[in-house]
């Protein structure tokens, strides 16, 4: 790795005169060589490669004629390369060198680490459409997509500009977005009821626009001035496609904009009715799926859905892909129906499987990228016998956090086609020989979370603790452990990494935050936290809760009881909720586990009325939330424990009597472990609860299917207590 990066270095300074030309005579073109060369050195590719891939890409920028001319206003283009100046000599300054390719790495680096993701894409967005826009908002969502599954920032900008600089266009088109800094801001909901009122209507969305940017400088509100021409413009079929304008709508509305003003959706709404109106099919692309060229094919003309699906095979096929392209492109695989693409070879049969599949809650998008990602693993050498990657390589990019669980869960659909002539194959259960590409199995650790990152509240001890270690061991990259009590919660966060380092286990990180969960900044921050430092929530599992000892019935609980008990027990879930489901919307959607209690569903003569009330609000809550998100990927369960061989119960059942009295009416005759509840709560936080939602998940010796018990005798505390 060292070697290669030297290596890099060594020849993008040599080269360094000619590199800094064309990054200022082809624009924001030549950055994009710089960052496809970033993400091919942080991911292990072997120099040759490196030096191949920018060598191939200059070329092509010298076969282009310079793009300044493209650039209509001078003040504008003044700017742009003002920019790039500026981008160049901070670079240098900071390392006191002119040729210093680290200088500019480090810089990068920096920046997007300062602003973070979101704000950095926004920050540059203005400037970077002036290319075509919509492989960049293509782009853009893959950034999103590898920062998410758990790639650095860096590394994440990085592959999303190796795959722009890779599509091919006909004639670039060079626009510059505007700036929007001094303008009136709207809300994300404002603007998206705004597009949708639309309803199809692309001239009338120019002429919005138009009207919305006027309104701003007047202070006006947009909405009657908008509806005023709907009656006169809506209904008439020469001002645009229903069928494009859904397409622009829907891409607004499927990618959480919720960090983004109203005034800068709109902009972006502009852009891809440009690009639309246009019909450019490279951006239609790059603005939907194979699914919705599928639904719009037969409104296109002969010519042009034949392009459209030479384009959709090109960007299918772009990641890391140079030699053979053109010759795919220059085929007539591509007048082919969608469903005949099916018949080709096995490489190209993985494409349209991938595109089909969505068993399992995978995401279309998931699985292509999921594929490009197998494809460099693979070795996709383009003739190269060796492959894109050397064994050891290979080896070196399974490792990496952001691939594995793709290349886990694609195992079945690569390994059910026979393999490309000169490629490597993914091993499987079947052929455990196979060496090629070394990907965990995870029989003794698991891999039912791979790649997810939970937060668990109450991890101090109990069922958070067992939990914690669970999801870790069961493939999670990151374990957020949220207790009040921040030393037991880092204690927490110390044996997971203890019982992951005795199994062999080292890229998981397990850390903690102190979270009063009856505080709404204390649960902020604890969602942030997990967000910043994994890119991403998937798991959420609201175990935080109390049972006073204090704790009745009506007539003797005190009111501090019974509020304090509220707060925790049932406020705390629903600040969980409140900040965790905004992050799994980001996320694409997850898991949650609210854990309410079987005295949410049996009541008891031993009164514990503040208790059982809580917990009957969180099956409550639970049963409505999950109704609510349900088609957003996101499950909400709520986990009932019966009575448990834990320190908070144990504290309350303070005498034999007391115990004997519960556990006479549990069928197998003892309390139930720590242990058994994190096993059910991983199982809710797993895909093998994907159509589980909604649901009082009752995990409780029996005692709600009772009437009469047994009459042999147990060990009261016989259950098994290690996960």
């Amino acid at each position: 790795m060292e070697t290669s990066r030297a290596r890099v270095q060594q020849q993008l300074t040599t080269n360094w005169s000619s590199l800094r030309y064309r990054m200022e005579h082809y624009g924001y073109r030549s950055n994009h060589l710089l960052h496809g060369v970033v993400a091919l050195l942080e991911l292990g590719a072997s120099h040759d490669k490196i030096e191949d891939f920018a060598e191939s890409y200059a070329a092509k920028l010298d076969k282009q004629e310079p793009n300044h001319e493209d650039v209509t206003e001078p003040e504008t283009r003044s700017k742009l390369l003002k920019k790039e100046k500026l981008t160049y000599e901070s670079a240098c300054a900071l390392f006191g060198k002119r040729q210093n390719f680290d200088g500019l790495l480090a810089l990068y680096s920096a920046e997007v680490q300062e602003l973070g993701v979101d704000r950095a894409v926004k920050k540059h967005l203005p400037f970077l459409v002036g290319g075509l826009a919509g492989a960049l908002f293509h782009s853009i969502i893959q950034l999103g997509y590898a920062y998410r599954i758990g790639g650095d920032r860096l590394v994440a900008e990085g592959l999303a500009y190796l795959h722009y600089s890779y599509l091919s266009f006909d004639e670039p088109q060079v626009g510059v977005g505007e700036d929007f800094s001094g303008r009136k801001k709207f809300s994300r909901t404002e603007a998206l009821t705004l597009l949708k009122t639309l309803n199809g209507n692309q001239l009338l969305l120019k002429e919005m626009y138009d009207q919305l940017e006027t309104a701003s400088r007047a202070e006006e509100k947009p909405v009657g001035m908008i509806q005023k021409r709907l009656s006169t413009m809506s209904g008439d079929p020469e001002r645009g496609s229903p069928v494009a304008f859904q397409m622009i709508w829907d891409t607004i509305n499927s990618y959480d904009l919720s960090k983004m003003d109203g005034v800068f959706a709109l902009d972006l709404a502009f852009w891809l009715y440009l690009m639309i109106e246009h019909n450019d099919f490279v951006i239609l692309h790059a603005v939907t799926s194979a699914w919705a060229l599928q639904q719009v094919e037969h409104l296109l003309e002969p010519e042009d859905r034949t392009r459209a699906w030479k384009v959709w095979l090109h960007v299918t096929l772009s990641a890391f892909v140079t030699s053979d392209i053109d010759d795919v492109l220059e085929s007539d695989v591509c007048d082919q129906p969608f469903d005949e693409l099916t018949s080709l070879e096995p490489w190209r049969q993985i494409v349209a499987k991938t595109l089909t599949q969505v068993d399992g809650g995978l995401l279309e998008r998931d699985l292509v990228h999921a594929y490009k990602l197998v494809q460099v693993a693979r070795g996709h050498g383009a003739g190269n016998e060796e492959g894109f990657l050397s064994t050891e390589e290979r080896d070196l990019i399974t490792r990496k956090s952001a691939l594995k669980p793709l290349l886990l869960r694609m195992n079945d659909t690569i390994h059910s086609s026979s393999p490309v002539a000169g490629h490597c194959s993914i091993p499987s259960a079947s052929n455990p020989t196979d060496k090629s590409l070394k990907i965990p199995t995870m029989s003794v650790i698991g891999n039912r979370l791979a790649g997810q990152v939970a937060v668990i509240t109450g991890a101090a001890g109990g069922i958070g603790r067992k939990s914690a270690i669970l999801f870790a061991k069961q493939g999670a990259r990151g374990v957020v452990c949220a207790d009040v009590n921040e030393a037991a919660a880092a204690e927490t966060a110390q044996l997971v990494q203890e019982e992951l380092k005795k199994l062999g286990k080292t890229d998981t990180v397990a850390l903690a935050v102190k979270a009063d969960v009856s505080k709404a900044s204390d649960v902020e921050n604890m969602v942030k936290t997990a967000e910043k430092e994994f890119g991403g929530l998937n798991v959420l599992f609201n175990n935080a809760g109390i049972m006073h000892s204090a704790d009745d019935d009506a007539i003797a609980t005190q009111e501090d009881v019974w509020d304090l008990t509220m707060n925790i027990n049932v406020k705390g879930v629903f600040l969980g909720c409140k900040y965790g489901i905004p992050a799994m919307r980001r996320a694409g959607g997850g898991s949650i586990i609210n854990t309410a209690s079987f005295v949410g569903i049996l009541g008891a003569a031993t009164p514990q009325l503040a208790y059982t009330s809580s917990k009957g609000a969180v099956i409550a809550m639970s049963r409505e939330l999950a109704t609510i998100h349900a088609r957003e990927n996101i499950r909400v369960n709520a986990l009932c424990p019966g009575p448990l061989n834990t320190e908070l119960l144990q504290k309350f059942l303070d005498t034999e009597e007391k115990k004997q009295r519960r556990l006479v009416h549990v069928p197998m005759g003892r309390f139930g472990e720590a242990a058994e509840m994190a096993k059910a709560a991983l199982f809710l936080a797993s895909d093998d609860a994907s159509y589980i939602t909604g649901t009082s998940f009752v995990v409780d010796g029996g005692i709600t299917s009772a009437y009469v018990t047994s009459e042999g005798q147990v060990d009261p505390f016989g259950g098994p207590s290690e996960v």
